[in-house]
């Protein structure tokens, strides 16, 4: 039997090793990313502000015309369709299982909104052979998007 002059004479071969120091790379990878972040932060910020000549600090003027330029983009967007210019088998994405949808000549293929314009929304032209783009209303971005979502379910 074990006795309490064993226990106390092997003491250390029966404690729980003591635990592993925790590997400062943690830090080391957060304190790099937050530093990169904050450079990137400051240097991207430098340009959107400007002081005037009484030192109070504004938006820059370049940031200022892109703001107007794009609150401008959404009073001038554009509802539009795309026809079929002829009649056949067009591509269907929402047809379930059916990969191709066969149009008359001037039947809807899509309707959509922009605020690019034709040339902005499909710069290589119409995404398949016998498409036709049409405008069909200019206003802003949320008379379009009403408009569109009714001539959808309409």
């Amino acid at each position: 039997m074990l006795t309490q002059e064993h226990y106390s004479k092997n003491r250390k071969r029966f404690q729980p090793p003591p635990p592993e120091p925790k590997s400062p790379r943690g830090w080391k990878i957060l304190l790099f990313f937050s530093a990169i972040v904050g450079i990137l932060f400051f240097y991207k910020g430098v340009d959107f502000i400007e002081q005037d000549e009484d030192g109070n600090i504004q938006i820059s003027k370049e940031r200022q015309e892109k703001m107007e330029r794009e609150l401008e983009e959404y009073e001038n967007a554009e509802q539009y369709v795309i026809k079929a210019s002829y009649n056949g088998y067009y591509p269907c994405f929402n047809c379930g299982g059916r990969k191709e949808l066969y149009l008359y000549r001037g039947e809807v293929w899509r309707y959509g909104v922009t605020k690019r314009g034709q040339s902005g929304r499909y710069p290589q032209g119409m995404p398949f052979d016998g498409l036709i783009y049409e405008v069909q209303f200019i206003g802003s971005i949320y008379e379009c998007l009403v408009l569109e979502k009714k001539k959808i379910y309409g």
